[in-house]
């Protein structure tokens, strides 16, 4: 074989929905053509790319192709067409400037000989059939869902609809009915949820009742909750309640990598159509769901809208506190109350952290060791006040807007008895009020003892009473706000020298201990009254 006549030969196919034989015809044509065009029988190479896009030169049998020109051991490439090598046209140039420094030639089926004007013409043309393509999809997608079709994937609780023909004697696509069995799960997870179940019960119960979820796997929370930005999950998904939506966000494919991500789209660019016949969850339902997940986004401390991003208000007050030391994922009680690894428990593969801490350990050896921190901690008056300094001289501002609100107050209370039109005052004087009610409804900071003693005693006390009401359920929330003043995390991790086990770690916030103190007081005033003498060990139930 001469050095003028070593061949290559590429071939691909862009979906894995495609037929795989696609590749060998391909092939079979290219080696016809080098034995016809070249009189050359066998190629030095055949490279293959399947199910990959065009639009991306991040594929496998491109890249070493082109390092085999790179290192000349290629001299002409045969392809079925220019379209196979690439359908971008920066792609389809840098490919041609490449092989063109390498003086390899592209010889393909379709076109013969590439040269300059197939690259610019051809190219171009090849760019804009994917465009072309991309919209006649979404016309003909756009066409079936104005006729009640889904122009989609099967989701979950529906089957599809076989063998109706059209007018035309086609088969009918994107038909959908409701699923007997699914949609009775749809309804229960719906029902569930809406009465208060957590998602983390309702999938223990459903793996519990040894039903499939969608994937045929063990159902996770991310399956019942996933992400409301993209409707994905059981309780976010429109199609349950009757609403087919198309066009919610665009393929966007990265020219370096050849991944794909989706970009969500404008809400007002989306297509939406209602289907009764397809609707599972009932109106009411719905509502009741809706109006749940706004409760379960609400804040806890102020009321409004919070970043909790739908996990449940806490029922334990180390939760969200107990961290895995393998993955520094979040710990959360599962059997027998003990505290383990949520990754290892719903990521397989991800964490190798299966071992668990009972909760009341857990409990335990943390107020030993804040306990132990109170004896420890030296300057304590000094540190309080200076933590506490701020805080006063913060109500110290709100005392001066009293006064001068006050003072404003009666000002316009005289100029209405003196004769002054009371419809041009009355709103200043119900406005002024509800803002010094506002102000005088603001606790002072508690005050600071003289003695280093009396603030352990304090504090101390209040600890007891946080560990006393530890399990109590009507106190969880409050406790677990408490211990948040001072703990940063808790972490546990395997003990590497033996099978079973787990090493604690506390991590403190350095100035938790004046936050605390306030929110004590304001918790219970009783053990900030001046008068009182504090045990530093009695035990308050």
């Amino acid at each position: 074989m001469s050095r003028r006549s070593r061949v290559a030969i590429y071939a691909r196919y862009s979906s894995d929905l495609q037929n795989p034989s696609s590749i060998e015809d391909q092939v079979f044509l290219c080696t016809e053509l080098m034995k016809k065009e070249l009189g050359v029988v066998r190629p030095v190479g055949v490279f293959t790319d399947a199910a990959y896009t065009g639009a991306t030169l991040n594929r496998p049998g491109v890249i070493d192709l082109l390092a085999l020109a790179e290192a000349g051991g290629v001299d002409i490439i045969i392809a079925e067409g220019l379209d196979r090598l690439s359908r971008d046209l920066a792609d389809i140039a840098s490919i041609y400037r490449t092989l063109q420094c390498q003086d390899v030639s592209i010889l393909t089926a379709h076109e013969g000989r590439i040269s300059d004007l197939h690259i610019g013409f051809k190219g171009t043309m090849n760019a804009v059939f994917l465009k072309d393509l991309r919209d006649k999809v979404r016309r003909a997608h756009k066409s079936r869902l104005a006729q009640g079709r889904v122009p989609a994937g099967l989701c979950y609780g529906y089957r599809v609809v076989k063998g109706v023909l059209d007018a035309r004697g086609n088969y009918e696509t994107g038909l959908r009915m409701i699923h007997p069995e699914e949609s009775a799960v749809v309804l229960r997870i719906f029902e569930e949820f809406a009465s208060g179940t957590t998602p983390n019960q309702i999938a223990r119960s459903l793996n519990a009742d040894m039903i499939p979820s969608p994937g045929g796997k063990a159902w996770r929370v991310s399956a019942i909750l996933g992400a409301p930005s993209r409707s994905q999950g059981i309780l976010n998904n429109e199609m349950y309640s009757g609403w087919i939506v198309y066009n919610r966000s665009r393929k966007v494919i990265d020219p370096r990598t050849g991944k794909a991500r989706h970009v969500l789209k404008p809400k007002d660019q989306w297509d939406k159509r209602f289907v009764p016949e397809l609707q599972i969850i009932p109106d009411s339902l719905l509502e009741q769901v809706q109006r749940r997940r706004a409760e379960r986004r609400l804040s806890p401390a102020t009321g409004k809208i919070g970043h909790i991003r739908g996990r449940p208000i806490n029922k334990r007050p180390l939760t969200s506190l107990v961290v895995c030391g393998e993955c520094g994922g979040e710990k959360g009680i599962a059997n027998a109350g003990r505290y383990v690894c949520n990754v290892a428990r719903f990521q397989e593969g991800k964490c190798s952290n299966n071992r668990g801490t009972k909760e009341e350990v857990l409990k335990n050896v943390l107020f030993e060791f804040l306990f132990a921190r109170i004896d420890a901690e030296s300057r304590w008056i000094e540190c309080l006040v200076e933590s506490l300094a701020p805080r006063w001289a913060s109500y110290e501002g709100v005392e001066t807007e009293i006064r001068d609100l006050e003072k404003r107050h009666a000002r316009l209370l005289d100029a209405v008895e003196n004769g002054v039109n009371p419809g041009s005052t009355v709103e200043r004087i119900v406005n002024l009020e509800a803002r010094l009610n506002e102000l005088k409804a603001i606790a002072p900071p508690p005050s600071v003892p003289d003695s280093t003693a009396e603030i352990k005693g304090r504090l101390k006390t209040a600890l007891n009473r946080a560990e006393a009401r530890f399990l109590d359920q009507k106190y969880a929330r409050l406790i677990q706000r408490l211990i948040e003043h001072l703990v940063a995390k808790i972490e546990l991790s395997p003990i590497k020298s033996k099978h079973h086990g787990e090493s604690l770690e506390i991590f403190l916030k350095p100035d938790g201990w004046a936050t605390f103190y306030c929110d004590a007081a304001d918790l219970w005033p009783d053990l900030f009254e001046p008068s009182r003498t504090y045990a530093n060990s009695a035990k308050i139930a």
